[in-house]
């Protein structure tokens, strides 16, 4: 009888909580992306008054990242359903890259700034100093 009763209040409290405890992970989630957009807006306002020949290596997630002179967009699908990020950079007089990268896992990108450029690499390190 004990147990009947336990095993009922257990699947109540767990059909209860469920909803609320997925919505917690899809909002973690959305934290997450914003967090990685904002990183990769400062590591190019960073690079832009960096000394030439620096680079800086970032792990992104699975989703589509979009670097262009002006932002950067990322775009991951919470859900089932694709939600975009996205951050402004500082206008320099420093050449960015426009790239656009489909991660269909995890991955490392790297930056290099060089005469006036910043570049985005995705296959391999770039020679920094």
């Amino acid at each position: 009888m004990w147990v009947a009763i336990t095993v009922i209040i257990t699947l109540m409290i767990v059909t209860f909580a469920a909803k609320p405890i997925s919505n917690s992970v899809d909002e973690a989630i959305r934290l997450s992306a914003k967090l990685k957009v904002q990183e990769i807006a400062g590591i190019l306002n960073t690079l832009q008054s960096s000394p030439d020949s620096t680079c800086h290596s970032y792990s992104i997630p699975k989703g589509k990242l979009e670097i262009r002179q002006k932002f950067v967009r990322m775009t991951e699908n919470i859900n089932g359903k694709d939600e975009v990020f996205w951050s402004g950079i500082l206008q320099t007089n420093v050449i960015i890259e426009d790239k656009l990268i489909d991660a269909d896992k995890e991955m490392n990108i790297y930056f290099l700034k060089k005469d006036n450029k910043i570049t985005v690499e995705t296959e391999q390190k770039p020679e920094c100093k």
